[in-house]
């Protein structure tokens, strides 16, 4: 089991595409994180055959979390699937 965080607004199709054996091997024990910390607005891969394993979504800062269509769980071509449990808000603790 691992945990991966993602605090920047940059994509995370290279974790997808390059998962080993593939995104859909990943466990779902394992964690995702995706914090806003600050001005940047992290981004979800939501098409393309995504695959998450507990998926958990926070705001540790005092902006709100603005999603383009890049954060969006919408596609015409695929659908993202949540492995494991879903918790949009989290229990981290803002400083």
């Amino acid at each position: 089991m691992g945990t991966l965080l993602r605090t920047r607004s940059t994509s995370s199709n290279n974790w997808r595409d390059h998962y080993e054996n593939g995104i859909s091997s990943i466990p779902a024990t394992a964690n995702w994180i995706i914090r806003k910390t600050g001005t940047d607005s992290p981004i979800l891969s939501s098409v393309g055959g995504m695959y998450y394993p507990n998926l958990t979504i926070e705001n540790t800062s005092a902006s709100s979390w603005t999603t383009g269509t890049n954060s969006g769980f919408t596609g015409s071509a695929d659908y993202p699937r949540i492995k494991g449990n879903f918790d949009i808000g989290g229990t981290v603790q803002v400083q």
